[in-house]
C-alpha cells in the first residue's frame, strides 16, 4: 500500500510526463556573477547602496524568487516585502501564489535593515502558459525606501 505522499508524488510526475511539460528549472541573472551559495544564486551590480544575491526557480507551475539584500548604504532602508513583481516574456504580471516571506515575518510587515544589515525577501509566483513565455522574466522590486525615496530594483531572469 502506497502512502499518501508517494501517492501525491506520483500523480504530479504522471501529471508533468502527460502534459509534455518541463519540470522546472533554476534561472540565470544575465548581468549577475554566479555563485555558490545555499544553492545557485547570482550577484547583483550595486544598486542604490545595495548588494543583492538573487535566486529564481521554477519548478512545475510556481516560480520561486529570494532576494538577498545586504544595506551598504549609510542610513537605513526599509523593506516591503509584497512588491516583488514579476512579468513573462510577453509583459504579463505573474499573480503571486501568497507564499511571500521575509525571515519569518509576516508578509505584510515593513522590515527595517540598519547599515550594514540583510534580509532575504521570497515570493512565489503562479507560471501558466507556454514555457517560452517564462524563458526571460522580468523582476522589478518597488518596495525598497531610503530617506522616503523608492530604491527601485530591476534585473532579468534568463533560462538556461
Amino acid at each position: 500500500m502506497m502512502g499518501i505522499g508517494k501517492r501525491i508524488a506520483l500523480a504530479v510526475t504522471m501529471a508533468a510526463a502527460l502534459l509534455g511539460c518541463d519540470r522546472g528549472w533554476v534561472y540565470r541573472v544575465p548581468d549577475g556573477s554566479p555563485i555558490e551559495a545555499d544553492g545557485l544564486r547570482y550577484d547583483l551590480p550595486e544598486q542604490g547602496g545595495l548588494q543583492v544575491r538573487a535566486h529564481g526557480s521554477l519548478i512545475i507551475t510556481t516560480l520561486y524568487v529570494d532576494l538577498d539584500i545586504v544595506n551598504i548604504g549609510s542610513g537605513s532602508i526599509e523593506l516591503d516585502p509584497t512588491t516583488v513583481h514579476i512579468k513573462d516574456r510577453k509583459g504579463q504580471l505573474l499573480p503571486p501564489d501568497g507564499s511571500l516571506s521575509a525571515r519569518g515575518l509576516e508578509a505584510t510587515s515593513r522590515i527595517t535593515v540598519p547599515p550594514g544589515g540583510s534580509h532575504r525577501v521570497s515570493s512565489g509566483f503562479r507560471a501558466s502558459g507556454p514555457a517560452s513565455d517564462l524563458n526571460l522574466l522580468a523582476v522589478e522590486y518597488s518596495g525598497i525606501v531610503r530617506d522616503g525615496e523608492v530604491v527601485p530594483l530591476r534585473f532579468s531572469f534568463e533560462k538556461p
